[in-house]
């Protein structure tokens, strides 16, 4: 006989009756989620379902999961406990305690989640972008999920560039002096950062630093100067600097010197510079919030110039100065569009003395968000984990490489970076490793 007080449900041929001490949602969700894996035994490869918001492609292993094997594993059962869930196929019947059930929806759960982050590693792996919806999902997703997010992003970072990570070092080769009002920046005209002030560092400097980035087994060697942009004398000493540093050091050499005029993007390639950096920083929307002396679009137009010359063009972002998910996602699809090689990752480290110094961190979990959301966004790209690391990944910092495939080491252009050592050690336990030529 059936219970007279309880909700009947069918699927998949059972009859299932609810019972008061089971919450009517986790019911429903364990109905939907066994009624998939009853229905998948009969799923083509392409055909799709819905699960609640998610859309899931990948069926291969709820197939797995039979009706012949839910059956087994509910005749199997022996826990019975008191105000159970009776559940009756044909002339049998059996109960169900509510502890199996609810072992039994944390297993399945898990499975549906899963295929969902693999759907978008899937789609990276085929060339194909994630949609809108896809990319908020990825910021949006349960913390319990990161773990799942990542070995989802890990199988795309995997299969461009194994479990190589490169590492890049910055030298601040001019300091302070900058025009412009760049509000995370502690060396903007806007910034009372007690920052060092000086002009372009001369050519031994610049050498010298070479030499101590291939010490800390970097394979690139970023030439960074504050300001609008370079004056001709400043690219002179430059390139003096990378011509001598080409002949004698096996260094990939990558120049940041800001909006480039003239012939100055045909100079630098020719001088034997690799790869030229000019961040977008953040989305189009925001930009103006950030920063009022240049424009979006010339950052652009600066990264088609360095493409136009034959350098490898690097741009990336800083996450955390007031930008929604949405232009996050933006941020992603507009640095895909560009094309640009490497894609350093920022963090925002908000500075005493900057107009976003009482910016919140980026918490953890959301950078390690992030961090997988670009990686199925721009999957073959060199995805670096850049300024910030240490303040917001703190001590999840490793699992950031799950995404990313690059590291800054050693300090940035005013805050300081974490042992090179400390770096080494992660790569280590990791069970990576480090590319030493990055040519």
């Amino acid at each position: 006989m059936k219970p007279s007080n309880e909700k009947m449900f069918s699927f998949g041929g059972f009859l299932v009756a609810q019972s008061g001490k089971i919450s009517f949602t986790e019911f429903r969700l364990f109905v939907r989620i066994v009624d998939c894996q009853l229905e998948s035994c009969n799923l083509v490869d392409n055909k799709q379902l819905t699960d609640g918001d998610s859309l899931l492609t990948n069926y291969e292993r709820l197939a797995a999961l039979n009706k012949d094997y839910l059956w087994h594993s509910f005749t199997q059962m022996k826990d019975y406990n008191a105000d159970p869930l009776i559940i009756e196929r044909g002339e049998g019947m059996m109960q169900v305690s509510q502890s199996f059930i609810h072992r039994r929806l944390i297993e399945m759960n898990t499975i549906i989640v899963d295929l969902k982050w693999q759907s978008l590693a899937q789609k990276a792996l085929q060339g194909e972008c994630i949609i809108l919806e896809e990319g908020l999902a990825v910021l949006e997703a349960d913390n319990d999920e990161v773990l799942l997010l990542l070995q989802a992003a890990f199988q795309v970072r995997k299969h461009f560039y194994g479990k190589k990570v490169k590492l890049n070092m910055i030298i601040n080769a001019k300091s302070g002096l900058c025009p412009e009002d760049c509000g995370y920046c502690s060396q903007s005209i806007v910034s009372t950062a007690p920052v060092a002030k000086y002009t372009l560092l001369d050519k031994d400097t610049l050498l010298a630093g070479a030499r101590e980035a291939l010490a800390r087994k970097a394979g690139t060697y970023c030439i960074v100067a504050a300001g609008k942009g370079p004056t001709d004398k400043e690219l002179d000493q430059v390139i003096d600097a990378v011509k001598e540093i080409r002949e004698t050091m096996p260094l990939k050499i990558c120049a940041c010197l800001g909006i480039l005029k003239g012939n100055q993007a045909e100079r630098l390639a020719e001088a034997g510079v690799h790869r030229y950096n000019h961040n977008l920083n953040t989305s189009k929307a925001n930009y103006t919030a950030i920063t009022t002396t240049h424009t979006y679009d010339q950052r652009v137009e600066t990264v088609d110039q360095v493409k136009s010359q034959g350098m490898s063009p690097c741009s990336g972002v800083i996450i955390g100065m007031g930008e929604t998910h949405q232009e996050i996602v933006e941020m992603a699809y507009a640095l895909r569009e560009l094309n640009v090689d490497s894609i350093p990752i920022n963090f925002l480290n908000a500075v005493p003395g900057t107009p976003l110094e009482h910016a919140g961190r980026t918490p953890s979990m959301k950078a390690l968000k992030v961090l997988a959301l670009f990686r199925f966004i721009c999957p073959s790209k060199e995805i670096r984990v850049a300024g910030g690391r240490e303040v917001n990944l703190r001590t999840l910092q490793p699992l950031s490489l799950y995404a990313a495939n690059s590291l800054f080491v050693g300090d940035y252009l005013t805050t300081a970076g974490q042992d090179v050592t400390a770096d080494h050690q992660i790569i280590e336990d990791l069970g990576f490793e480090i590319e030493l030529n990055a040519l």
